[in-house]
């Protein structure tokens, strides 16, 4: 795999050469457990997790989906550890016809967090955090054939044989280098040299306006869909 210096890595699956696959499935969880009193916790400051640390994954959430302007939205949200009124424990479903079914989950009550990223796909699937990207996936040359049946399985025996797959899988991974490594200042990096050169160079801006209204219209139906929990 090869990278850019600097440049903001959402999760990708990267597929051998003369392979693909579709994502069927991507969960993005921004985990942990701790309270919070500052004024981010106050729902009437338009705080709250979703608004404060959902933007982020909402947004790599639509971009993996295409930025779906037919978007459904499925939200649930509480208070779990938080001072304030505002939610702390966001579960968020997306889906759109055609794209990936994303799933967004940020937690303040989660000591046990695991991957932050996890795209599931027909041909692997890849894992990991902004600390590195691990992934599997299998070559369809290389898998045994199979055919659909409808008689019961039987090993040479003749005994009932559960149905397990051979697939080969192959593993790779990736690790942050540079500026990446901490990863807070390796975003922030990469989005105000992309802000500089449209300001100085005329380029045009990696966010769009049309980006920027859809995921306001997911958050705006996700509060929407759990009013009852701020009045």
């Amino acid at each position: 795999m090869e990278f850019e210096f600097g440049t903001y890595h959402l999760p990708e699956f990267i597929y051998p050469e003369g392979y693909d696959a579709d994502s069927w499935f991507d969960k993005l969880c921004y985990d942990g457990f701790a309270r919070r009193w500052d004024w981010q916790t106050i729902h009437g400051w338009c705080a709250g997790s979703l608004r404060n640390t959902g933007p982020h994954p909402v947004d790599m959430a639509l971009d993996l989906m295409g930025f779906p302007q037919d978007v459904n939205v499925f939200c649930a949200m509480d208070r779990a550890l938080t001072l304030g009124d505002g939610e702390d424990y966001v579960k968020l479903i997306l889906t759109a016809p055609g794209a990936p079914v994303c799933d967004i989950e940020i937690s303040a009550c989660n000591a046990y967090p695991g991957a932050t990223f996890s795209v599931q796909g027909t041909r692997g699937t890849v894992r990991g955090t902004a600390g590195g990207l691990e992934w599997k996936y299998f070559v369809e040359g290389e898998a045994s054939p199979r055919e659909l049946t409808s008689v019961p399985l039987r090993n040479e025996k003749g005994e009932p044989l559960y149905c397990v797959d051979d697939l080969k899988l192959h593993e790779g991974s990736w690790q942050p280098t540079g500026e990446e490594v901490v990863a807070f200042d390796g975003k922030g990096l990469a989005f105000y040299r992309a802000f500089y050169d449209t300001l100085v160079n005329g380029a045009d801006f990696a966010i769009t306006n049309e980006q920027v209204r859809l995921q306001m219209h997911v958050m705006e139906m996700a509060h929407a869909q759990n009013w009852q929990l701020f009045y």
